[in-house]
């Protein structure tokens, strides 16, 4: 997937997420420059793990969509809950995506 062309997606530096904890920008790239390694949460990846874990994430939102995982939750909300939380994982993929320039 293209994720500079695809819905227009533009990097939100102020962007607070509610469900996930994520280190500053300046400290990712500082940290790619010098390992060339991926920080996302707390862990650093390589880039071939990098776009893995980008692929399946786009992978359980488009299932969680279409209804794959209805049966593992219990009220709309939790899935509502689950769905945001991914979405907000895959933006901040994206972000490092376009920050790094990969």
């Amino acid at each position: 997937m293209n994720y500079k062309a695809c819905w227009g997606f533009k990097p939100m530096e102020e962007m607070q997420y509610k469900h996930c904890d994520f280190l500053p920008m300046d400290y990712i790239e500082d940290y790619y420059k010098r390992t060339g390694m991926i920080v996302i949460t707390h862990w650093a990846y390589p880039k071939s793990e990098f776009e893995k874990i980008v692929t399946k994430i786009e992978k359980v939102i488009v299932d969680i969509k279409a209804g794959v995982y209805d049966y593992s939750y219990p009220t709309k909300r939790s899935k509502q809950e689950t769905l945001e939380r991914n979405q907000e994982y895959l933006h901040r993929l994206y972000t490092i995506k376009f920050k790094l320039d990969l």
